[in-house]
């Protein structure tokens, strides 16, 4: 009788232990999917917040006919780590301070101008595409730069 009463304790320290193991697993799944989540999380978020205190814009986009070149007027505030990038047509320019595709691409503080130049015919009205970091693009509408 007393054998009988011995497994049977052993029996419910084994299912209370299987039952502690498995919670702890469980525990250990369940926070590390968490701190996944929390730094995927973060890295999103300080993306949405660069893009809500960037304060660079493009002012004003021309077109000279003689050079083929376009003249970006640009506002850049805090070129720390920007980059700009430009769509205009099937041409595509990077701009930053670490990379550039184009020779007069160099941001820095303050007014400035870029001029790019452009493989394509162009006519007045056609617009541009430029983002800021991984912002959202903004439209620019190209008009005929004024002769001197």
């Amino acid at each position: 009788m007393q054998n009988k009463l011995n497994k049977k304790g052993v029996a419910e320290v084994v299912q209370v232990l299987l039952i502690m193991v498995l919670s702890i697993f469980a525990i250990i799944a369940v926070s590390s999917y968490i701190l996944n989540l929390s730094d995927s999380l973060e890295s999103k978020l300080s993306l949405v917040a660069d893009c809500l205190m960037q304060k660079s814009t493009a002012t004003k986009a021309c077109y000279n006919q003689n050079s083929k070149l376009i003249e970006l007027k640009l506002n850049i505030i805090d070129p720390g780590k920007l980059i700009l990038k430009i769509g205009i047509g099937e041409d595509v320019f990077n701009c930053g301070t670490d990379i550039s595709t184009c020779s007069t691409c160099n941001l820095r503080e303050g007014n400035q101008k870029i001029y790019l130049p452009i493989n394509q015919e162009f006519s007045e009205n056609q617009k541009i595409l430029y983002q800021f970091n991984t912002c959202s693009s903004n439209e620019l509408k190209v008009k005929a730069c004024a002769e001197p």
